[in-house]
């Protein structure tokens, strides 16, 4: 992934909200998010797909790991590190389009654009997906730039 425009590599947890980074029994990455969730909405699960040596699990998520953003957190995330995790873990475009509302519920509606826009530019993670899911990204990234358009008219800029 590395060398797309915009997108970082993930070098440690800590670019993670702080509550996010565990460890389970047996030593390996556990990054299930701690604390309970408020009344801002639901949270967005990301479950964890590939190993901390970057190979793939079998067939599913068996140990039940995944990651979970809680959306008083999501002020704190960067779109370009959600991105780099969403296309590790293989998302599915559900999780996209929640990770964008996410944003968009945060008032940041660039972020919820671009990240939107990222799948949907993406064509390894459109291609895994059904008809239904992709106009469901392509629906939400119009109505992404339209809230972003609609902010930056309000705002004079």
């Amino acid at each position: 992934m590395s060398g797309e425009a915009g997108i970082e590599p993930i070098t440690s947890e800590e670019e993670l909200p702080p509550n996010v980074s565990g460890t389970n029994n047996n030593g390996t990455s556990n990054v299930s998010g701690g604390g309970s969730s408020s009344n801002n909405g639901k949270s967005l699960v990301i479950p964890i797909t590939t190993s901390t040596n970057g190979n793939n699990f079998n067939d599913s998520n068996k140990d039940g790991l995944f990651i979970e953003i809680f959306p008083e957190e999501i002020s704190s995330v960067r779109p370009t590190t959600l991105t780099k995790v969403l296309r590790d873990e293989q998302a599915p475009l559900t999780t996209w389009c929640d990770a964008s509302l996410l944003y968009m519920k945060a008032k940041r509606e660039k972020e919820g654009c671009d990240l939107i826009n990222a799948a949907a530019d993406s064509e390894d993670v459109m291609s895994g997906s059904n008809n239904q899911d992709r106009l469901r990204v392509l629906s939400s990234a119009g109505i992404a730039a339209l809230a972003q358009a609609n902010k930056q008219t309000e705002g004079g800029g």
